[in-house]
């Protein structure tokens, strides 16, 4: 059951999933009411049961109400996994059209900027890197330095990364002990230091930052 664009039904909410699509109709045929369908489920609290509802069919995902729809809605199992597969296609595609503009609205904002490598990439307390990593993980190139040549960037990172491992005192707050340090020169090309300065590799790959929940986009917030 391929879902075909949203689906309203008078009453219900708005769903453009396929296992969405699937309640929605089942519900219309059999005459249910929302909750209905919730005490069907075997819930005893509709109000919850609802929110349940609700979210599969806003997100396309609820792993706790997916395995009673078949029973809850007095329909064959396979039916429900073709509707289940159709909705995990629909979301992974939407995810692949989302990293795709993420990535093209980077590119387009991309600023060059050394990152400080550490020995954990999850932070804890995590609270506080939300607030304060770009602050806390990237050294921002000045617009001079970012315009002059790669040799000069390089002297500059090397000269600025020996500083900040002296100044932190080889620690990051939240993130750990530093392990070393990536000039991101260009969105796709990185030229990796030690905590020395020294070059350890001039033909990295961009590395793995975490996704915007953790990066302000746009933040410059330099570190001399």
């Amino acid at each position: 059951m391929k879902g075909k664009g949203p689906v309203l039904t008078p009453g219900l909410r708005i769903t453009r999933y396929a296992v969405g699509q699937l309640i929605l109709a089942e519900m219309n045929r059999q005459g249910l009411s929302r909750a209905d369908f919730a005490r069907r489920l075997g819930y005893t609290n509709i109000t919850k049961g609802l929110r349940r509802v609700d979210l599969l069919l806003d997100t396309g995902e609820e792993p706790m109400l997916i395995p009673k729809l078949a029973s809850g809605l007095g329909i064959d199992q396979a039916v429900v996994d073709q509707a289940v597969a159709a909705t995990q296609e629909e979301l992974a595609l939407a995810r692949a059209r989302a990293a795709r503009q993420r990535e093209k609205r980077d590119r387009a904002t991309f600023h060059q900027y050394v990152l400080v490598e550490t020995d954990r990439r999850v932070p804890d307390p995590i609270f506080v890197a939300v607030m304060a990593y770009d602050a806390l993980k990237r050294i921002d190139l000045p617009d001079e330095v970012a315009q002059s040549t790669l040799n000069e960037r390089i002297a500059w990172a090397s000269r600025s990364v020996s500083a900040h491992h002296q100044r932190c005192h080889g620690h990051v707050t939240a993130f750990g002990a530093v392990t070393g340090y990536a000039l991101r020169h260009t969105y796709d090309r990185t030229i990796l230091f030690d905590i020395n300065g020294c070059v350890t590799n001039h033909f990295a790959p961009r590395p793995e930052e975490p996704c915007g929940w953790m990066t302000k986009m746009g933040s410059r917030t330099p570190q001399r």
